[in-house]
């Protein structure tokens, strides 16, 4: 009689491993191919997640005032305010600015290229003063193709990030229509949106939330970055390059604003060049106010704000920030300055989980080492 009822158990946990196992896969072929399906809109679809996040405390102190029965008079009346407050003067600096970076892509690639057919040397474009002149016209042909391979590379990548987010096509009205319409449900579901995902993932509560708030933290730190530190640098750059007479200030400036949530290189990639030329044409009193003012000026807003305003909440090495920042421009284009940094802060706190979890056996294997 006991071993019919061993053989009885066996059985029954052999059909549940059978039907949890079918069940797993049913999960996966299904998930792989709704996701086949749906993957042009995926990137749009987290974006929208991400900032119906950092906009649910607005949303629930507008709810509050609104009445708690109005969800959707309230999320659609501040994704409104959004969009005209942020979305229109946005659009508007970015059909600018690609305006402007074609325009300098053409005159840099033009000069290049005017260059080489001329047979200039390079000394005979750069001041006596400037290091190793003699020594580089010997390997003219070289920097002058490097320079165009360069400038090409990096005008054509900014101006389709730029044009993309302007030209008005079809394809991005679909994507700004789905990313509204996403973010409309998300700030109404609110809270209940990550709980629902949440329970599909076999985690303590502990670990839920810390996956969220690393995700969060970080998405507030590089919106911090671009839309504080980032607009206030790229203004005064971009106004200092007007007083200049450089061409193109707006589209400098929102060079700036971009480049400012990558840590380790900062506005003076871009004044640099710009000191530089100045003082290769001559104009020493405008190279010394544009030193001036973007070494003490432009700097100093990084080096005051940056620590108060970003470093206490992401918390990851500088290095990580930067490669995962360029490396999510490299998959995500303009979205992964946010993606990049979002997935690896999430990375760390899963190899975390990890640890705590594993902590038993990793110190096995250590202690047998």
């Amino acid at each position: 009689m006991a071993e019919e009822v061993t053989e009885q158990v066996q059985t029954e946990d052999l059909s549940l491993r059978q039907r949890k196992r079918f069940i797993i896969g049913l999960m996966i072929l299904f998930t792989s191919v709704f996701l086949w399906v749906i993957h042009g809109y995926i990137i749009t679809i987290i974006m929208a997640t991400i900032f119906a996040a950092l906009l649910q405390p607005a949303y629930d102190a507008l709810l509050a005032k609104l009445g708690t029965e109005r969800r959707g008079l309230t999320a659609g009346l501040l994704l409104f305010l959004v969009m005209i407050v942020v979305g229109i003067p946005v659009i508007g600096l970015l059909s600018l600015a690609a305006a402007e970076g074609l325009k300098i892509s053409h005159a840099v690639i033009s000069w290049i290229n005017l260059q080489v057919s001329q047979n200039s040397t390079v000394n005979g474009v750069l001041p006596d003063w400037f290091p190793f002149a003699d020594e580089l016209a010997a390997y003219k042909s070289t920097i002058y193709s490097k320079l165009a391979e360069w400038a090409g590379t990096a005008s054509g990548f900014v101006i389709r990030t730029l044009s993309a987010a302007t030209q008005g096509t079809a394809q991005m009205l679909v994507d700004l229509f789905i990313m509204v319409y996403a973010m409309f449900f998300f700030l109404i579901w609110g809270h209940g949106t990550m709980e629902a995902i949440y329970q599909y993932l076999p985690l303590c509560e502990k670990d839920r939330q810390l996956i969220r708030q690393k995700g969060l933290f970080m998405s507030q730190a590089m919106l911090k970055s671009i839309l504080i530190i980032g607009s206030i640098q790229g203004t005064l750059l971009g106004l200092a390059f007007w007083v200049c007479g450089i061409d193109a200030p707006v589209f400098w400036g929102l060079i700036v604003v971009l480049i400012s949530a990558i840590p380790g290189i900062g506005s003076g990639i871009i004044w640099v060049p710009a000191f530089l030329y100045l003082l290769a044409s001559g104009d020493y009193g405008l190279a010394a106010g544009l030193f001036a003012w973007g070494f003490f000026i432009v700097g100093m807003v990084d080096n005051i704000l940056r620590p108060r305003l970003v470093e206490r909440d992401t918390k990851m090495p500088d290095l990580l920030v930067l490669v995962s920042t360029l490396g999510g421009l490299t998959a995500f284009g303009a979205a992964g300055i946010i993606l990049g940094p979002v997935l690896a802060a999430v990375m760390i706190t899963v190899l975390g989980i990890y640890r705590d979890a594993f902590r038993d056996i990793l110190t096995e294997q250590k202690d047998l080492c």
